[in-house]
């Protein structure tokens, strides 16, 4: 007889090490970490280090598109998508797709 099978819990699919951005960082910094780490997305932080927006590729070029010259004067907070939604390490897998 079998016992009860452990759940997979969100904890043990994600990944490690995730590059961060203080909300207050120039978005030319962003985006320079963005391709010297050779990511598509950063997780913004602020000064406490808490997670607070999200900031893609596709947010990066459209800026530049719609604001040129500003760019280099716009911040992570600035165009960061906001509220980031989260899950807890401990969760369900099945649960991580349903936000």
């Amino acid at each position: 007889m079998r016992g009860k099978q452990k759940r997979a819990s969100a904890g043990d699919i994600m990944g490690a090490g995730v590059v961060t951005a203080e909300n207050s960082g120039k978005l030319l910094d962003v985006a320079r970490t963005m391709a010297d780490k050779k990511i598509g997305s950063i997780v913004v932080v602020n000064l406490s280090g808490e997670p607070i927006g999200l900031i893609t590729e596709t947010d990066i070029l459209r800026t530049i598109s719609k604001y040129e010259q500003k760019f280099f004067d716009l911040t992570a907070q600035d165009i960061m998508s906001k509220p980031l939604i989260t899950i807890p390490a401990t969760a369900d897998v099945e649960r991580v797709g349903e936000n």
